[in-house]
């Protein structure tokens, strides 16, 4: 009878083993899938298992594991109906029930949100679980382990935005940002495409004044995509996106999108992280779709365009229902329509 390598480790109980077996494994090729979605439901597939195979958890797999996790919630909580409904005024104002209606999907996406900031945050405890409070001195990371260590501070950063737009319903500190801050610098820049400076460049843009006084934020956020991007896993021009919008910047939203766009002509996916790469895709064509919704009510055609202020547009060109798209019948029932010459 053969016994699989997880069945051992269960057997075994052992934390640390399962730690390098999930990290080494499993997680190592869940970075490699390009959907996002299935390596989300890898996350939420795993959270539980790995939590209850040992006494004491394997902080570093949970970190990942937690994180990919609250991508599922994420992906929810970025689906743009509320934004939608409002921009667009689906709910006609004579409805007696259209404030309520309005009221409701923002509730619900706040929830979401805060779904996502309670599976965040709790990665960056599993993070402090494993290494002690962060912010001050650097732990000791082996080499390995730096990815988790970044793929924390990353959860860590998200948790607060996520917590913040679901209306603080976790409760989650904001001042936790200004440690992750202090932490990004525990790992290379170098080494992991620039992502420890755009979170810490992400941090000083969202509190202004908490970062060195000669260092331009957005400045700095810029550099760390635009260093990054070249690697093939642009989760800088990510973080420069999702801090754009958020607070109102659009001068640099445009910026990071067009600079977004054009890495993808240049520079090749990083198929070994193509999971990270995929992600940070998504968060920048979510934040340009709020922009066009915002400006036309839907989401933008394609990546990188932009709606012109002269721009009118021709009700009839969105009207799929007003002839047939297909120019005839593709059931193959055009036929004359009889009509009754009593209705005449």
């Amino acid at each position: 009878m053969r016994i699989s390598t997880f069945s051992i480790l269960f057997m075994v109980g052992c934390a640390n083993k399962i730690d390098r077996f999930a990290i080494d494994n499993v997680l190592k090729k869940g970075m490699q899938e390009p959907d996002i979605q299935k390596g989300c439901a890898l996350g939420e597939a795993m959270s539980f298992p790995l939590k209850s195979l040992t006494k004491n958890s394997p902080n570093k797999a949970m970190v990942v594991a937690e994180t990919t996790a609250a991508l599922c919630a994420e992906l929810t909580a970025y689906a743009l109906d509320k934004e939608a409904a409002v921009q667009n005024m689906t709910i006609p104002y004579e409805h007696p029930n259209r404030i309520a209606i309005i009221t409701d999907t923002r509730i619900n996406a706040e929830r979401t949100h805060a779904l996502a900031a309670q599976r965040f945050y709790n990665a960056f405890t599993y993070l402090e679980a494993e290494y002690g409070p962060l912010g001050e001195a650097c732990p000791k990371i082996a080499s390995k382990d730096e990815s988790i260590f970044v793929v924390g501070i990353v959860a860590g950063t998200l948790s607060v935005l996520h917590d913040k737009a679901s209306r603080n319903r976790v409760g989650i500190p904001m001042d936790m940002l200004n440690r992750i801050a202090r932490s990004a610098s525990c790992v290379s820049n170098e080494d992991w495409w620039y992502t420890p400076m755009a979170i810490q460049g992400s941090i000083w843009a969202t509190i202004p004044g908490s970062g060195p006084q000669d260092i331009d934020p957005w400045e700095h956020l810029q550099l760390a995509a635009e260093k990054g991007a070249p690697t093939g896993v642009r989760v800088g021009w990510a973080m420069h996106n999702l801090i754009a919008e958020n607070a109102g910047q659009t001068e640099q939203l445009i910026l990071g999108v067009n600079g977004h766009l054009e890495s993808l002509s240049t520079h090749a996916q990083n198929k070994e992280w193509a999971f990270l790469d995929a992600y940070g895709l998504f968060i920048s064509e979510h934040k340009h779709d709020l922009y066009w919704i915002n400006e036309k009510g839907h989401r933008a055609p394609s990546f990188g365009d932009w709606p012109k202020a002269e721009e009118n547009i021709d009700a009839s060109d969105d009207d799929l229902f007003g002839e047939d798209p297909f120019g005839e019948d593709p059931f193959g029932t055009d036929e004359p329509q009889q009509t009754d010459s009593t209705s005449q």
